[in-house]
């Protein structure tokens, strides 16, 4: 039937856009805040810290480019970048102590 969608949609797999949702809500819980403050434009440390974290583990579990998580996080991808670095120095920075 022309215009139908039934199976061309798999529902039940998770796609790599919902599984960034996840881990922002996920990341959000653990530190006690909300999505609009991890997606929003404030800066204080403990959100920065949180929108760091979820970054990154959206990053590696993804494969996503920084733009495409740039979206997602309502940032630029250099943003994205620093972040990877930022939380890839301070894990170093732990292993060496």
């Amino acid at each position: 039937r022309h215009g139908s969608l039934s199976g061309t949609l798999h529902l039940s797999k998770p796609t790599r856009f919902g599984r960034i949702q996840e881990i922002q809500i996920k990341v959000c819980a653990k530190h006690g805040i909300g999505l609009e403050e991890m997606l929003g434009e404030r800066r204080h440390k403990h959100i920065v810290r949180a929108r760091w974290e979820a970054i990154c583990q959206a990053y590696y579990e993804t494969g996503l480019s920084t733009t495409k998580l740039g979206k997602a996080f309502n940032r630029d991808h250099t943003t994205i970048l620093y972040a990877i670095g930022r939380i890839k120095n301070d894990r170093k920075g732990r292993e060496k102590r």
